[in-house]
């Protein structure tokens, strides 16, 4: 997170600043506590946008099924056979221009805005 806003000194100060403010003297947060501290809960989200863990999910189709056909441009869909392995890219989908605007920029504003789901 602090190598993430190495470029952004005000975003770290304003982070610090949030925790100071609703830890005050505590020493460990409640779980109220961290719903409070916003910016930082969006820096974190932010976080593991670009660096997903894990990054690569993987599943077997424990029955045949077919999938919507999304960006694929096939008409029926696509066919999943029992046992196929499906790979999932999290490290691309949350990198791709296609969901994301500047989707290579360290950005927690952007959780504040509404999503818009260009599908």
């Amino acid at each position: 997170l602090f190598e993430l806003s190495r470029g952004d000194p005000e975003l770290l100060r304003d982070v610090q600043a949030e925790v100071r403010a609703v830890m005050g003297d505590k020493e460990r947060p409640e779980f109220e506590d961290i719903e409070k501290m916003e910016r930082l809960r969006f820096c974190l989200i932010e976080a593991l946008r670009l660096y997903p863990e894990p990054p690569l999910l993987i599943r077997r189709a424990r029955k045949e099924d077919t999938l919507p056909t999304g960006g694929s441009g096939l008409k029926d869909g696509i066919k999943v056979l029992r046992g196929t392995d499906i790979f999932i890219s999290t490290w691309n989908l949350h990198r791709s221009p296609e969901f994301w605007e500047n989707p290579e920029t360290f950005d927690p504003t952007r959780w504040e805005r509404p999503f818009k789901n260009s599908g």
